[in-house]
């Protein structure tokens, strides 16, 4: 279930491969009347979070260019609004674009 992929990806339980997975997983379930809008609004969601937590890992592991990477693909994402990460990776792809 939806963000266990990420803890067991940040364990070393899981590969990225199979966290991405994850978020295109709808977890089994059967919409009477299923809105499209917001089933994409849910994988962006995860999206996010996956590619956030992947250059988080990247960046403890000292691949510093692979991190930064991850957050730009993150915040190239249309803002899902609610996700603190895709602003916290805002702030990083910034942040890196100010320094040069």
């Amino acid at each position: 279930m939806w963000p266990g992929p990420i803890a067991n990806y940040l364990l070393g339980d899981i590969s990225f491969e199979a966290v991405m997975a994850a978020v295109d997983d709808d977890g089994g379930i059967v919409l009477v009347n299923p809105d499209p809008a917001n089933e994409e609004l849910g994988r962006r969601k995860r999206l996010v979070l996956a590619l956030f937590y992947d250059g988080v890992k990247s960046r403890l592991a000292g691949d510093e260019a692979h991190c930064l990477a991850r957050m730009r693909e993150c915040y190239s994402l249309e803002n899902p609004l609610n996700e603190q990460e895709w602003y916290l990776a805002r702030y990083e792809v910034e942040k890196a674009n100010n320094v040069k």
